[in-house]
């Protein structure tokens, strides 16, 4: 197992996408042993790759683009009361062991 956590975004296309050399040069700077990276999935692969992260165990969290966001609703354990309103979440991470649903506040 990797010594440090990952935590990636999750889409179809997300080649393009800049977050992790954002989130990468960010931990660099700050001296964090995280990495993070862009996974390319599509609807039907996405509750074996969130069984699969879970299962690692190594896994900070992750970042969920559209269409795969109402998907991902579907597949968390809970869903933070942010989250539950849209019926969309954002950002799945690890809380206590349990995948849980969050879409941060906006200002």
């Amino acid at each position: 197992m990797p010594a440090s956590l990952q935590g990636a975004v999750l889409g179809h296309p997300i080649g393009h996408s800049k977050s992790p050399a954002l989130h990468n040069a960010a931990y660099q700077s700050l001296g964090i042993d995280f990495s993070y990276r862009a996974i390319d999935v599509e609807i039907p692969a996405l509750a074996e790759l969130l069984t699969q992260v879970r299962a690692e165990g190594n896994w900070y969290g992750l970042s969920v683009t559209m269409p795969l966001k109402n998907a991902a609703v579907e597949l968390v354990d809970e869903l933070t009361p942010i989250a539950r309103a849209p019926r969309r979440g954002q950002y799945h991470h690890r809380h206590n062991g349990r995948r849980r649903g969050h879409l941060p506040a906006r200002r």
